[in-house]
């Protein structure tokens, strides 16, 4: 589990051999015990499949091209199927 760069969304991995991002939209918070409890709606954004084994390692970040505007959400991903995946 990781959130992105953003703290916006919540990627998950699981044994199922998916990949769950998630949009995390804040609704309010409760201080309790001197820890601070959050309470969120979130919406799932989209569900990656490919892997053939569990998931072992995820890693989101972004990527702009030297001499370009425009900027990638990458998400990479590692399975003990032995293989990479990169998704933009």
């Amino acid at each position: 589990m990781r959130f992105d760069q953003d703290d916006s969304k919540l990627i998950t991995a699981s044994l199922d051999t998916s990949i769950i991002v998630w949009d995390i939209i804040s609704e309010s918070s409760l201080f309790k015990f001197s820890y601070v409890f959050f309470f969120v709606k979130i919406k799932k954004i989209s569900r990656l499949t490919g892997h053939k084994n569990a998931i072992t390692q995820i890693e989101n970040f972004k990527y702009r091209k030297e001499n370009s505007n425009i900027e990638y959400d990458l998400l990479l991903s590692s399975s003990k199927d032995g293989l990479f995946k990169v998704n933009i």
